[in-house]
């Protein structure tokens, strides 16, 4: 397969100099992603709670009311922040097929909180 890359790769530097933030509020928590197109964020917790939540743009945050009807108990989560940097065109090396495919960059975080009373928690609060 041949491939030719459409954009240059100056892009994917803007993208990766900034860093994806994570802010932990007692009601919500919040992502930004500089740049970013989209935002999975994915929720583990008590009695088999998983939520995957998608968010187009730069920015996203989640209520404490959306999160497992408040359930106490810890929970994990993973931020996937994505930024599309072009387009790469693959042709098959029999020269009938091609196909434009996206080219991203990406930014990850994660980390755990608990909810306590119906209010999200960290870690160092607990300590205190």
């Amino acid at each position: 397969m041949k491939k030719s890359l459409l954009l240059a790769s100056l892009a994917a530097l803007s993208f990766s100099a900034s860093a994806l933030e994570t802010t932990i509020s007692s009601s919500e928590l919040a992502f930004s992603g500089n740049n970013s197109d989209t935002i999975v964020v994915n929720i583990a917790g008590p009695e088999d709670y998983n939520r995957q939540l998608t968010f187009n743009g730069s920015s996203a945050s989640i209520s404490v009311y959306d999160i497992n009807s408040r359930t106490d108990g810890t929970y994990n989560f993973e931020v996937l922040a994505t930024q599309k940097i072009g387009e790469e065109s693959v042709t098959n090396s029999n020269g009938r097929n091609t196909t434009v495919k996206n080219v991203v960059s990406s930014e990850t975080d994660s980390g755990h909180f608990s909810l306590v009373n119906g209010l999200i928690v960290t870690a160092t609060e607990e300590a205190e």
